[in-house]
């Protein structure tokens, strides 16, 4: 599964669509790499790998942001949570960068080029 089925955080992090494009890249960078092994006559046990490997680097890539994004979320949810977030980014609004850093906003796609990176 690619796209939004291959997971969704939630919209406080505004990462739906980046994701769906960065999980399809993966996708394809895994599709490539064994292209040979995914086109052969018994592709059944490659394509089983290219799927193992391609959920690896999915949960590497976007599982802190599905965390995260589901953390702000339910904090938001609650009022008194709420009420104070609201006070807390109207008088430290750069809380906001450190939140996008914290869901992995600004990270880069580690690919199969760098999949061990970090």
């Amino acid at each position: 599964m690619v796209g939004n089925a291959a997971g969704e955080a939630h919209p406080i992090v505004a990462e739906g669509i980046s994701m769906a494009i960065q999980s399809a890249w993966l996708l394809c960078e895994h599709l490539v790499a064994r292209k040979d092994a995914a086109l052969a006559a018994d592709a059944r046990d490659a394509l089983a790998a290219i799927g193992c490997d391609y959920e690896r680097s999915w949960r590497k890539n976007f599982g802190t942001r599905i965390h995260v994004a589901a953390l702000f979320a339910h904090l938001c949810m609650r009022p008194a949570t709420a009420k104070l977030i609201v006070a807390l980014l109207k008088r430290v609004p750069a809380i906001l960068t450190l939140g996008a850093r914290w869901s992995g906003k600004t990270q880069s796609l580690r690919s199969l080029l760098n999949f061990d990176a970090v």
